[in-house]
């Protein structure tokens, strides 16, 4: 006697479940300045938004500081190491200062970015075209997130500061 057992599932319940929703958090420390680089959870389904977020904040003895900087204190460079494409940050250069109150974290969510040209490569450029929507292809991606700004004392001194951090995530 042969026995057979087979199971037919609709195609719908063949997708992956969503992601338990948890952050994963980077974070490192130049002398009186903090930086935090997150995401919620480490998995996505391709098409769910994604929401990185960077933190600076000044953990020093003064009431506040003032750090200047160029469009943004933030960089957010991304790799996708399936396909081994790079999403660099794209910056403005004004000048921009800006007061950070002390314990006060100032926070600036990543905005979809790409860059091409006409010597790219046709899959970089439709990678690109996606990333510069705000729709990750489906990989695996490694954020270098920095930041990129410096103090002044009374005398007019200079000093920089550029803290970093890495995070990952997936895209299913």
């Amino acid at each position: 006697m042969l026995l057979l057992v087979a199971a037919c599932q609709e195609k719908e319940a063949l997708k992956p479940p969503p992601s338990k929703n948890y952050s994963q958090t980077a974070t490192s420390q130049q002398e009186d300045f903090l930086y935090e680089l997150s995401i919620s959870k480490p998995t996505f389904i391709e098409g769910e938004s994604i929401k990185i977020t960077a933190k600076l904040t000044y953990v020093g003895q003064a009431q506040n500081v003032i750090i200047y900087h160029g469009g943004s204190p933030f960089l957010f460079n991304l790799q996708e190491t399936t396909r081994n494409f790079e999403i660099p940050s794209v910056m403005d250069t004004p000048l921009i200062t800006r007061i950070l109150e002390r314990n006060v974290p100032y926070e600036e969510i990543y905005t979809s970015g790409g860059v091409y040209d006409e010597f790219s490569e046709p899959k970089l450029v439709e990678f690109m075209k996606q990333t510069m929507k705000g729709h990750f292809p489906k990989g695996h991606y490694i954020v270098k997130g920095s930041t990129d700004f410096y103090t002044e004392d009374p005398n007019e001194q200079k000093t920089e500061y550029k803290p970093s951090a890495t995070i990952e995530f997936n895209v299913q």
